[in-house]
């Protein structure tokens, strides 16, 4: 068989202009391919894309790199990068935010400094107060607590006030790692959202009781350790936590000391003796339970014994809430200057 189209044809002379020129009928020309010359005027670009040239009969596309006839521009030059001089411009609204995440860094980092390691000595004679049963002054203002604090220092130097630090961090580890696992494995949130509800609440206050029995051996020897003898999206959260601790602190400080005491009871553990800042004291207690040890501090030391060693609670927050004050003072300062 004999193919059909014509011995000529090479799918150029069928379009729309050799048409218009001569007709349907007329015979056209054979093209070929290899001619570039003779493509040249066909090509055009997309008729859709905005601010193209369309390109019509008998035009031909400027070769590359030969910039073609002046056209006025649609609409304002942009500059590739803002701020000018080649993209090394820095936008202030970046600058801004690149402080804002820097002060956040830096403030928390103040605010965990303060909280376990500036505020320790204040726990290390907390702890002391709350186990001596023994003591006849309650330290139950921050006076007394500074000269207590300073005769540890004095004749047992400077460790004296910082033992049990890094049982202190391992504590905090176990619990924050106890916390994200069980948190992963079951329905029980981290964090409450302020459009809370009672539900939410008590499957955050099961997380951390569920936390807290895990990392309770933990917690009795670094308790041991530490009174044993022998160292601001950003200031919102802040605050919250700090008035979070400090309310907690304050409502449950007898139960901490009940707590303490029974943690304390037979491992023969000796402490300094927190009325004359010198000398120590073996703890042999014989409390059998909790309701008994209640009962006995309630007797023999009446309910300010509840609250043994509560003047380095003041302290401890006094101190805390000073840093976060300095921290918040310098972050509005290096904001000021950076707008």
């Amino acid at each position: 068989m004999h193919p059909r189209r014509p011995d000529g044809f090479d799918g150029l002379g069928y379009r729309g202009g050799a048409r218009d020129e001569q007709g349907f009928g007329g015979a056209f020309p054979a093209r070929s391919f290899s001619s570039a010359s003779d493509l040249s005027h066909w090509v055009t670009t997309p008729p859709d894309i905005p601010g193209s040239r369309n390109l019509h009969w008998g035009e031909k596309s400027p070769p590359y790199g030969v910039p073609g006839p002046s056209t006025p521009l649609e609409g304002p030059a942009e500059e590739p990068f803002p701020g000018g001089g080649g993209g090394g411009g820095v936008v202030p609204g970046q600058s801004t935010e690149q402080l804002n995440r820097f002060a956040g860094f830096g403030i928390g980092l103040a605010s965990l400094f303060t909280e376990n390691v500036l505020a320790h000595p204040c726990i290390v004679l907390r702890r002391q107060c709350q186990v001596n049963y023994h003591a006849r002054h309650y330290h139950l203002t921050p006076f007394t607590v500074i000269n207590v604090m300073y005769s540890f220092n004095k004749t047992q130097g400077p460790r004296a006030l910082w033992k049990g630090m890094g049982s202190t961090f391992i504590v905090q580890g176990v619990t924050l790692g106890a916390e994200g696992i069980i948190s992963e494995f079951t329905p029980l949130p981290r964090e409450i959202s302020h459009k809370w509800n009672p539900k939410q609440i008590g499957e955050h206050l099961l997380l951390k009781s569920l936390t807290y029995m895990v990392a309770m051996p933990f917690y009795s020897a670094s308790l041991i350790e530490t009174v044993q003898s022998m160292l601001d999206a950003y200031f919102p959260e802040l605050i919250a936590n700090f008035a979070a601790s400090l309310c907690s602190d304050v409502i449950l400080y007898p139960l901490e000391t009940v707590l303490h005491r029974l943690h304390i009871q037979g491992t023969r553990t000796i402490i300094d003796n927190t009325d004359l800042g010198y000398e120590v004291l073996p703890i042999n207690t014989q409390y059998e339970g909790m309701r008994d040890c209640i009962n006995t501090i309630r007797q023999e030391e009446g309910v300010l014994g509840f609250y043994k060693g509560f003047g380095a609670v003041i302290i401890q927050y006094t101190l805390h809430a000073a840093v976060l004050q300095i921290t918040r003072i310098i972050y509005s300062t290096l904001l000021q200057n950076s707008v």
